[in-house]
């Protein structure tokens, strides 16, 4: 578990983790992305998890969810049953969140398009994972 320390003049977490890039982020305490890290690693043994979204290169707002793309090796389970069990896995942990679960060959696929969500994530999202 993180040790780390609350900012009221910046209203921020810092923290050091076990995970060197769960570093917190703004309204998320380091100690839930690895309690999410855990649960969503647990749940799919993915190649990477990411961040992405306004908690990772934006401002949050209080009615912000958290947005999440777990990308998993192979599957021939349909991407809907990905993202539900996603949600399932994180139920009871008390903020709102956007999990996408592609595979590999999805973001492959993609990612070499600017334009695309995949790409944006991978340049742009926080690595937790992978």
């Amino acid at each position: 578990m993180a040790a780390g320390s609350f900012n009221a003049l910046t209203n921020d977490f810092s923290t050091t983790s076990a995970h060197a890039s769960l570093k917190a982020v703004k309204t998320i305490p380091s100690g839930l992305l690895e309690t999410v890290v855990e649960r969503l690693k647990a749940e799919f043994q993915p190649d990477e998890i990411y961040l992405f979204g306004s908690h990772a290169w934006g401002v949050p707002t209080d009615d912000s969810d958290v947005d999440l793309m777990v990308i998993v090796r192979d599957s021939a389970e349909k991407a809907i049953r990905r993202m539900q069990r996603a949600h399932r896995c994180l139920s009871g942990l008390g903020f709102p969140k956007d999990v996408l679960v592609p595979t590999r060959a999805q973001v492959d696929r993609y990612k070499h398009l600017r334009a695309s969500l995949f790409h944006q994530v991978l340049a742009k999202g926080r690595k937790l994972y992978g």
